[in-house]
């Protein structure tokens, strides 16, 4: 199943765990967010992201197909696509319940080396 942007497009929750495939199309980038009390794991299916985070998102992990992450708790961040033409595909995992806490939003010049395409 193909979704525009970041959209859950295949998921398994169990008790406590939830897993779900994600797209981000070619440019996308998600607001800034964090997930409350869960813990993040995840694994780039195919494709280059770049996860943002600390003051003003000044810092940033780049990843690429094979690549796995961890987010704790409460750590504000956003996920972008570095590609303006191929898709991003990932595996998310997420512990105790997959909460997603959006916060204000920043200007795409903030992000180094950003670009929608």
């Amino acid at each position: 199943m193909k979704v525009d942007g970041v959209a859950q497009a295949q998921a398994s929750r169990g008790e406590a765990l939830t897993i779900t495939r994600r797209l981000a199309g070619p440019g996308f980038r998600s607001l800034p967010h964090h997930h409350g009390a869960a813990e993040t794991g995840a694994f780039v299916l195919s494709g280059r992201a770049r996860i943002y985070f600390g003051n003003g998102f000044a810092e940033f992990v780049d990843l690429e197909t094979g690549d796995f992450m961890f987010v704790p708790p409460v750590l504000p961040h956003l996920e972008a696509n570095m590609s303006a033409t191929e898709e991003l595909w990932w595996l998310a995992c997420r512990t105790p319940d997959d909460i997603v806490v959006n916060l204000p939003d920043v200007d795409d010049a903030s992000l180094d080396g950003y670009s929608r395409g």
